[in-house]
């Protein structure tokens, strides 16, 4: 009997730091949840004014949503060192994008007292989590330009046929959607309307949201290929 006792294994030792750590380790985690809860309630509260402030009528609770949609637990996480106001910003400018809305940032500057080194790191992130399709992006803001000068669908075509040869020529790297768009409702207007003198670039200005400089400069990058570029519209639609 008293042998058999001996065989008996000891009484596990245990590691009461190792206890302790974990509960201390539960604790923060908590601790960080209840931390992200109360950041995304702040980003929240952000976006509601912002995008109040940007005034955009019916598009307003739209915009809203998409912010609301891209604001997640890990976005807060990793923007820690981020301003709420920034994160906000941030969110409201890419959901512009995503919807095609013909509004820069500047604009955004303009109306919004933002950190603009700050959104502009973070429109990076939220553009690799949540990327917009410049080509999509030209496309809606095109459809809208026509919609707002309430151009036929066929002048729409028109502006597609020569979009696709800005992309054959890959002329559009480099430059913001709404020059490219405007320069396209230009280039377009002063074809199809050429009898009344074209398209007259202060229309164009009212409805794409860019200055007049950055057209210019970007229509004289155009102009090697111009020539080559109305043939080619010519043959489509003329």
């Amino acid at each position: 009997m008293l042998s058999e006792l001996k065989t008996i294994p000891p009484v596990p030792k245990f590691n009461l730091d190792l206890i302790f750590q974990d509960e201390q380790e539960e604790t923060i985690i908590q601790t960080q949840t209840k931390s992200d809860q109360r950041r995304i309630k702040e980003v929240r509260s952000q976006i509601e004014l912002i995008v109040d402030k940007l005034d955009l009528g019916e598009m307003t609770e739209i915009i809203k949503k998409r912010c609301y949609m891209m604001l997640t637990q890990q976005i807060v996480c990793d923007m820690k060192s981020k301003k709420y106001q920034s994160i906000a910003g941030a969110l409201a400018i890419h959901a512009l994008s995503q919807e095609s809305m013909l509004i820069t940032r500047k604009q955004v500057y303009s109306i919004l007292d933002l950190h603009e080194k700050q959104v502009t790191k973070i429109l990076q992130y939220l553009q690799q989590k949540y990327p917009v399709d410049k080509k999509k992006l030209i496309q809606g803001q095109i459809a809208k330009m026509c919609l707002g000068l309430k151009f036929t669908h066929k002048f729409q075509e028109i502006c597609t046929t020569f979009f696709d040869e800005l992309l054959r020529l890959n002329l559009i790297q480099g430059e913001h959607e709404n020059v490219v768009s405007a320069m396209i409702l230009k280039f377009c207007g002063d074809i199809a309307f050429n009898r009344q003198g074209g398209l007259q670039l202060a229309t164009v200005l009212q409805v794409a949201g860019c200055c007049e400089l950055s057209i210019k400069n970007f229509y004289k990058k155009l102009q090697p290929y111009q020539q080559e570029m109305i043939e080619n519209v010519y043959k489509v639609h003329f």
